[in-house]
């Protein structure tokens, strides 16, 4: 499916002409139009002629067309699911990247969009010809790469039963990421907001660039996270993985941990600012009260069990945050290091103390000499 640049044109205008209203739904709810089922009225079966019209476009391209139109026959979704997987074909053919293929993102990752893996691999092979077994993890890979916000590259799902997109980008997060050392309850791992642990001393600090972002670090009184990019996609991606480790008890809750984490970290806007500059998050989703907002309601009402992944990294912050040592040192640096005149007042105090230290033992040198008795 190769694409010209009166396609891209094309594309780009098609999808820049779809105006719905965003600012009331959930964000478990169908974001575009594409998805929707037709029982939901008049005003989207416009939509359904779009369909249509990529399904011919499809069949005219393949040499099995009865086998695809029965594949779309036999599921519930089938046309919804099969015009998914051609404009993510065609959006990824074209180097279409967000904000103009967010929308599909959003809704092919929706829990109440997901259908039977196999199905949806028996439709991608019927769109492209794949060249192996794997082309379609591959794909999705690839494709979800701008808000999995993790590296893929050594993500191996072929000895695993996959059961449909969203457990396969959940799996994507747990295999890039160590497991847990002692996992137990989020009530016994409370920590600090982040202003609160910077007062303290304890530093924040972007993690690696090539790191997973479940992946933090504490060392010497220094947490490590990697970069956070929050905007529209990729809230929807993580509240729908959350809906899905509370869905199923076999699932490790890696992802619900996190944002337990961060709704720790984060209880005001001061806190949203401080980790913004830290570059430990990245904001495209509005203001940083809407930021706060989303992070300390994204978890909300969530039953966690045994599993809060990162109790042991939570015990080395209470710990250093207990350390009298360290509030002494931060106290120190908020008093004297905040500022170049205070340094600079802090410096030319010490010197005056030693001028006035030093003209001390001077002047009682004669004295001393003189009361040295004679050879």
């Amino acid at each position: 499916m190769e694409g010209s640049a009166g396609d891209q044109a094309s594309v780009e205008d098609w999808l820049h002409s779809i105006k719905i209203e965003l600012g009331n739904l959930s964000p478990f709810s169908n974001w575009s139009i594409w998805s929707v089922p037709a029982n939901l009225g008049e005003n989207v079966m416009g939509m359904e002629m779009h369909k249509w019209h990529y399904l011919w476009y499809l069949l005219s391209r393949t040499e099995n067309s009865e086998e695809t139109l029965e594949a779309c026959g036999k599921t519930v979704f089938g046309l919804d699911k099969l015009f998914e997987l051609t404009m993510a074909k065609l959006l990824s053919t074209l180097n279409l990247r967000l904000p103009r293929c967010c929308c599909l993102m959003r809704d092919l990752v929706l829990l109440e969009n997901q259908i039977p893996f196999i199905v949806v691999e028996r439709l991608f092979k019927l769109i492209v010809k794949p060249v192996n077994d794997n082309s379609l993890f591959e794909f999705a890979l690839n494709f979800f790469q701008p808000v999995l916000q993790m590296n893929t590259r050594n993500v191996c799902c072929f000895n695993r039963e996959i059961r449909h997109l969203l457990d396969l980008l959940h799996y994507c997060c747990l295999s890039s990421t160590p497991k847990a050392t002692c996992p137990r309850r989020v009530e016994t791992s409370f920590i600090p907001c982040a202003t609160t642990l910077h007062e303290a001393g304890i530093g924040f600090e972007k993690g690696e660039v090539t790191k997973n972002l479940f992946e933090l670090k504490f060392e010497k009184g220094l947490l490590k996270m990697p970069t956070l990019r929050i905007h529209e996609s990729t809230a929807s991606l993580f509240q729908n993985l959350i809906a899905y480790e509370q869905c199923f008890h076999d699932r490790e809750r890696l992802v619900t941990s996190y944002f337990l984490l961060m709704d720790r970290l984060v209880s005001t806007t001061g806190d949203v600012e401080m980790l913004v500059n830290k570059q430990i998050i990245e904001n495209d989703f509005g203001s940083w009260e809407e930021v706060a907002g989303f992070l300390n309601s994204i978890c909300k009402h969530l039953v966690v069990s045994q599993d809060f992944h990162f109790a042991g990294l939570c015990d080395q912050v209470n710990a250093c945050y207990n350390s009298k040592l360290y509030k002494y040192k931060a106290e120190l640096k908020r008093r004297y290091f905040t500022s170049p005149w205070t340094i600079t007042s802090l410096i030319a105090g010490i010197l005056l103390l030693s001028f006035a230290a030093l003209q001390a033992v001077y002047s009682m040198l004669p004295y001393y000499h003189s009361f040295q008795p004679p050879k």
